[in-house]
């Protein structure tokens, strides 16, 4: 038997979820490669779990804020298009004073447009609205009727803010511990590979040795991108111990996030 080659594992727990994904994804496409019999239903289990992970990824990433923001926001959104109507006739005042204040109303929702805006983007788009009607000033508003319209408008989009926040706060929790499930779940199936591939590579298996070269390969590459995050946006540094080289034979374990 050859001597056992050494094969480099990641502590995940230093991985964001796409950088876990990213190695991950690569590891199948490697184990894809494999040609002993003994390796098929580890290979199986293995890109389940990952699909299973990515899937779970894939959805999370695309959800929106929930029931309850989503109804402020439509609530928002269409008291922005009551106060956009109300403003463009502003200026058709009878009384001078209050016509010059409407124009003034009107010039800043004038060139306004919403529909390619997220329910994220439009709370800024909003809050900068409301900002500059304020900033023409109470006298301008009174005259021409609308502070009445320009409070309302706030209001509606301060509750949006704070009801998606406090969704995305009791949802962070559940799908941090539900992710985390599938990514330990992904990184046993892989270990499990892993482990049989360095035994089969030590009794002469060329598709298992090519495996672990990938995998070490791909594992520097993403150590080094973990790295350089980790130094730009100035956090702590990554230990040295972060790539441990480990004999197939010792019990692998999971570094989960």
């Amino acid at each position: 038997m050859n001597e056992f080659k050494k094969i480099k594992n990641i502590h995940y727990k230093t991985m964001r979820n796409d950088e876990f994904k990213g190695i991950h994804s690569a590891g199948v496409q490697f184990a894809k490669e494999l040609t002993a019999q003994q390796m098929l239903p580890l290979v199986r289990d293995y890109e389940l779990a990952y699909n299973e992970f990515s899937r779970y990824m894939d959805k999370n990433a695309d959800e929106s804020v929930g029931h309850v923001a989503s109804l402020l926001h439509e609530e928002r959104r269409n008291l922005f298009s009551k106060c956009r109507k109300a403003a463009s006739v502003a200026s058709d005042y009878p009384n001078e004073g209050a016509a010059e204040a409407g124009a003034k109303v009107w010039k800043i929702f004038e060139h306004s447009n919403m529909s390619r805006l997220n329910q994220v983007q439009m709370t800024g788009y909003v809050d900068d609205v409301v900002n500059g009607l304020r900033g023409l000033g109470e006298d301008v508003l009174n005259a021409c009727g609308f502070k009445t319209w320009v409070d309302r408008l706030d209001e509606a989009n301060k509750n949006f803010e704070r009801a998606a926040m406090d969704r995305n706060a009791e949802n962070g929790q559940r799908e941090h511990e539900c992710g985390l499930k599938l990514r330990r779940k992904c990184s046993l199936a892989f270990e499990l590979v892993a482990f049989q591939a360095v035994v089969l590579a030590a009794q002469g298996d060329a598709s298992c040795d090519k495996f672990i070269d990938s995998v070490n390969d791909a594992v520097k590459t993403k150590l080094a991108q973990v790295d350089s995050r980790r130094t730009r946006g100035k956090t702590a540094k990554l230990a040295d111990d972060s790539v441990t080289e480990n004999p197939a034979t010792e019990e692998i374990k999971e570094h989960a996030a």
